[in-house]
């Protein structure tokens, strides 16, 4: 059995990041106990604790790789005067040869996480379906309307300033020490504050005289903390760069434009007030000696460490989410179709099986059963030394006087 499989204590707890960026931002506040667990070290594991990986983020992550690539690479082709550069230079990426090499790439790191479900993984994720999805985005991000014209209106500009010659006095946009161009269209755009100290990457930035429109890929369904995002972004890009985004976009497959709008100063300078105290409250509760678990029933359904969280196997909240061993048999009536829950069994007096156990339950250990056969991927070889066992999405079904425990391909197993 992999050591991962235990119910593990960080041997040292994770300290608050450097950099804030959204994601972490907003993670830390949705749970800090969630994002401490999965940031801390493990004696028994290198790295980060690993967290089942999804067909959704993976094809996402292969989706927004290849955006960056194209974007980089179509930046510097010098082809990027307009509409016919373009259409010839998206002829000219090799789309499938790179999807491909990533999906490769991309589950030969899943091969080394006992978590990820590979089969899975390879029948789920296909090549052509995030190709479809990156065709979609490009087309939606470069040949926007308000793009095509912002560059085509700057050229001309550009093309008469030149003749006309340099004009004295005119400001330019600085950065923190270097110029951005404009107008330019500039992919994958980095940027990092000390105060507060936030950090992010902007997916793509049309910049122009009269403000600069910033562009995030999603290759998922909408949700609110986007709009927080470009938010923030909006807030970052001002204040390393002192230009105004005149207008903010979302881009998900196979729907609308979602159209932001721009920020004032006012607004700009709110949220800036707005996440110096967020971090200040992140950074409080990391540098606890224990942070709060939030606990949230669908939150904490999905949460990829609820094995280690005590208050998660005790809460009222994630009644629902779990079965009792004390019934002996599920404590809702079981139907044709199964549920998937987690449980937590007690092992001090269970019988053990070569491949699993049967447990008693009920205070007096004469209520019901519930036998569990182990997947051999999940079985201790110490089955004696455990007292509990913590399992993950798993089903029941009556098993004459007790209850059987089903397993699926995401169901898992973790002792103590």
């Amino acid at each position: 059995m992999n050591s991962l499989y235990q119910i593990l204590k960080p041997a040292s707890g994770a300290c608050a990041p450097a950099y804030y960026s959204h994601t972490g931002l907003t993670q830390i506040e949705s749970c800090p106990r969630r994002w401490w667990l999965l940031h801390s070290t493990y004696e028994a594991l290198s790295g980060r604790y690993p967290e089942p990986v999804s067909s959704g983020a993976m094809i996402g992550s292969i989706v927004h790789a290849a955006l960056e690539r194209f974007s980089v690479d179509f930046s510097r082709s010098g082809m990027s005067e307009g509409k016919p550069g373009l259409k010839e230079f998206r002829r000219q990426f090799r789309i499938r040869e790179f999807v491909r090499e990533k999906r490769r790439q991309f589950l030969e790191g899943a091969s080394a996480n006992p978590r990820a479900q590979v089969a899975l993984l390879g029948t789920s994720v296909s090549v052509d379906g995030c190709i479809s999805l990156f065709k979609d985005l490009v087309r939606r991000s470069y040949d926007q309307v308000v793009l095509e014209s912002t560059i085509t209106t700057e050229n001309d500009q550009r093309e008469k300033e030149a003749l006309a010659g340099p004009r004295k006095g005119e400001a330019k946009g600085y950065g923190t020490g270097r110029d951005v161009p404009c107008p330019a269209v500039l992919p994958e755009v980095e940027l990092r504050l000390e105060d507060p100290p936030v950090r992010g990457k902007i997916d793509l930035v049309v910049t122009a005289r009269d403000g600069d429109t910033l562009i995030e890929y999603k290759t998922g369904e909408p949700r609110p903390e986007h709009e927080s995002q470009s938010r923030l972004y909006a807030f970052l890009w001002w204040s390393c760069t002192g230009r105004l985004a005149r207008e903010r976009q979302l881009l998900y497959p196979n729907q609308d434009v979602v159209r932001l709008g721009r920020m004032s100063r006012t607004e700009l300078e709110q949220e800036g007030t707005s996440l110096k105290a967020r971090v200040a409250r992140a950074k409080k509760e990391l540098e606890s000696s224990l942070p709060s678990a939030l606990i949230e029933a669908e939150r904490c359904r999905s949460c990829s460490v609820r094995h280690l969280c005590a208050e998660y196997w005790t809460a009222q909240e994630t009644s629902l989410s779990r079965w009792t061993q004390e019934a002996g048999v599920p404590s809702t009536p079981l139907t044709s179709s199964l549920e998937w829950r987690d449980l937590e069994i007690q092992l001090v007096h269970a019988q053990r099986l070569a491949e699993g156990f049967i447990a008693h339950g009920g205070p007096d250990r004469t209520t019901g059963q519930v036998v569990c056969k182990v997947p051999a991927k999940f079985r201790s070889s110490a089955m004696d030394s455990h007292e509990k066992v913590r399992l993950l999405s798993v089903g029941l079904m009556r098993d004459g006087g007790g209850t059987r425990v089903v397993w699926s391909a995401t169901s898992e197993a973790f002792w103590r």
